[in-house]
């Protein structure tokens, strides 16, 4: 399985800074649910992307009280 087209420039990946990163890309971006990625699924439509959605659909919490606004 190739790695997903968006792997090296998807903005969720910045908000990570452990090993968590590792588990959601082998998970999401090079394994077996890259098909399913909610960020990808949105990307392909033409959609928005919220940059604080996580692959499987959920939203990460805000910081700092800021907004979470879409890219895309």
């Amino acid at each position: 399985m190739s790695d997903c087209e968006v792997l090296h420039h998807c903005p969720i990946w910045s908000s990570f800074h452990s090993h968590v990163k590792a588990v959601w890309i082998n998970n999401y971006c090079k394994g077996p649910r890259r098909e399913r990625c909610a960020r990808l699924q949105l990307m392909r439509a033409g959609q928005p992307v919220a940059v604080d959605l996580l692959p499987n659909g959920t939203r990460m919490p805000a910081r700092n009280g800021s907004e979470n606004s879409a890219v895309g």
